[in-house]
C-alpha cells in the first residue's frame, strides 16, 4: 500500500543512517524525543518510524496492528521533523503511517471516537460549542469585516482557552482592527487529522476554507499555533484565500504601526515555546520580540527553549492516542518549569496552557500576558 507523500520523502528515508539526531540532538547530548524518552527504543523515534514507513513501501509488514503502537506514541511534537539532518519530512510519513493503520481498523477506539464527535458535534471532544465576544467584535453571518479572528474549538469548549480568545479580540479591538468571528465557525479538524482520519480531515478543511472565503475577509489570524499550522501545512489553500497571521506576528505589525503600545513586566517570568512554532515554522524569535517591548530582561529562559524546547505533551491528541506518554512528557517539561526557580509561566498555545499548569507556579497565556499590559 503506497503512503499518500511517498514520493516526497521516499528517497530521503533511503538516506537515514540511525545518526539518531532525532532522539539525542545534533551534538549527542540532549533529550528531545517524549517517546524514546520514555520507552527507550529507537522504534519510537523519527527515524524508527521513518524505517518503518521505509518497510511499509517495501511491503515487508505483515500484521499492521503490530506497529500502530510505535505509530501512535508521538506527540507530534516535531523535533524529529525538524532535526533530521537528511530533512525527511517525519511530519506527513507518520500520518500517513496512521492513515494506513486507521484504514485498516487499528487505531484505538478513543481515536476513533475523535472522528465520530466531529462528525456529530463539529469538534473532536463532542463538547457543546460556545463562544460570546467582547462588544464591538462583529459576527457573521449578518456583519462582516476586514480580519477574520479564527477562535478554534478550544476557544468555544474551554473555559481557560475561552479567557485567551476574548484577549485577542480585546487587542484587536483596542488597536482599532475591523475584527470579526464566525458565528458557527467549524473545527480546523487538526486533531483528527492526527488520528490517520484523513478523509474525514480533507472534508472538514473544504468546509473552513468555504465558510471563510464567504465573509470577504482580507485577512485571517490565529492564536492556536496547531491550526495555524494545519492551515498552512495541511490545506490546500486557492491561491485567493485571505493572507495568515499567527497572532504573535499580527500583534508585532500593530506595535510596528504604533497602533497599540505595552507597558514594561514587572516580574520576572519565563515561557514555554509552543513545538508548531518552534519546531514546525522555527518562527520562535517573534515571541522574544514581543517581549523586548514588555522587557525583556524580565524573561528567564528555561534550559530546552526556542527550536530545542521540549513538548508539554499535546492535550489535543496525545491522551487519547497515547495517556502514558501524555502524563510523562507533561511531568518531565512542569519538572524542568519547577527546577528553574521561575513563578510564572507564560505559554502561547491553549493546549500549552491546558497542558502544563500546576499549583507550583502561575500560567498565563500570551494573549492575556498582553493584554494586562496595554498602555
Amino acid at each position: 500500500m503506497k503512503l499518500r507523500h511517498q514520493d516526497n520523502y521516499e528517497w530521503y528515508i533511503n538516506s537515514c543512517n540511525r545518526c539518531k539526531t532525532c532522539v539525542h540532538g545534533p551534538e549527542g547530548d540532549e533529550s528531545v524525543c517524549p517517546s524514546v524518552d520514555l520507552y527507550e527504543m529507537f522504534t519510537y523515534s523519527g527515524g524508527g518510524k521513518a524505517h518503518l514507513a521505509l518497510a511499509a513501501i517495501e511491503e515487508r509488514i505483515k500484521k499492521w496492528e503490530d506497529i500502530a503502537d510505535p505509530v501512535y506514541s508521538c506527540t507530534f511534537c516535531g523535533a524529529c521533523y525538524s532535526l533530521c539532518p537528511v530533512t525527511i519530512d517525519l511530519y506527513d510519513l507518520i500520518l500517513d503511517l496512521r492513515e494506513i493503520v486507521f484504514n485498516k481498523g487499528y487505531t484505538p477506539a478513543s481515536l476513533k471516537k475523535l472522528s465520530e464527535n466531529l462528525k456529530k458535534k463539529d469538534n473532536p471532544y463532542g463538547k457543546k460549542k460556545k463562544f460570546i465576544p467582547p462588544e464591538g467584535v462583529k459576527i457573521y453571518p449578518g456583519e462582516k469585516g476586514s480580519t477574520l479572528f479564527f477562535t478554534g474549538c478550544q476557544a468555544r469548549t474551554n473555559r481557560d482557552a475561552y479567557e485567551s480568545a476574548k484577549a485577542v479580540l480585546k487587542i484587536l479591538l483596542k488597536a482599532g482592527v475591523d475584527v470579526i468571528i464566525l458565528k458557527d465557525e467549524p473545527c480546523c479538524g487538526s486533531p483528527v487529522l492526527e488520528t490517520g482520519d484523513y478523509k474525514t480531515f480533507k472534508t472538514q478543511a473544504h468546509k473552513v476554507i468555504k465558510t471563510i472565503k464567504e465573509t470577504g475577509a482580507e485577512e485571517v489570524v490565529i492564536h492556536c499555533p496547531h491550526g495555524y499550522s494545519t492551515f498552512l501545512f495541511s490545506y490546500d489553500l486557492p491561491e485567493d484565500f485571505p493572507e495568515i497571521y499567527l497572532f504573535a506576528d499580527y500583534v508585532k505589525m500593530l506595535i510596528e504601526d504604533n497602533k497599540i503600545k505595552f507597558k514594561k513586566f514587572r516580574d520576572k517570568f519565563t515561557f514555554h515555546d509552543p513545538c508548531r512554532i518552534s519546531h514546525y515554522t522555527d518562527e520562535s524569535d517573534i515571541f522574544r520580540e514581543l517581549f523586548s517591548y514588555t522587557g525583556k530582561d524580565k524573561l528567564k529562559e528555561l534550559p530546552r527553549h526556542g527550536k530545542e524546547s521540549y513538548c508539554c505533551g499535546n492535550p489535543f491528541i496525545t491522551p487519547y492516542s497515547d495517556k502514558k506518554l501524555y502524563e510523562f512528557t507533561t511531568s518531565e517539561r512542569k519538572n524542568e518549569i519547577i527546577n528553574s526557580g521561575n513563578e510564572i509561566l507564560v505559554t502561547a498555545c491553549p493546549g500549552c496552557n491546558q497542558a502544563l499548569k500546576d499549583d507550583s507556579y502561575t500560567t498565563i497565556d500570551l494573549p492575556l500576558f498582553l493584554l494586562n499590559l496595554i498602555k
